[in-house]
């Protein structure tokens, strides 16, 4: 009985499957934050430009009176 807990415990076929199943784990949370990473970037310059654009168009509305807008 003792002899068969023991071969299985020295049995290490398979470890290699384990450790890489884990490390794609890792690489695909990795290229995950990257990717929504990039796109929150990409967002943001989209939101910048755009409200650069109204400010423009809101400055060009005012004619310098007290009253204006």
């Amino acid at each position: 009985m003792y002899r068969h807990v023991k071969d299985f415990s020295d049995d290490e076929g398979g470890t290699i499957l384990v450790f890489v199943a884990m490390c794609l784990v890792v690489f695909l949370a990795f290229s995950a934050v990257t990717f929504d990473l990039g796109r929150m970037s990409a967002t943001q310059t989209d939101l910048q430009s755009y409200v650069d654009h109204v400010a423009l168009a809101a400055a060009g509305e005012l004619d310098g009176g007290s009253d204006a807008i």
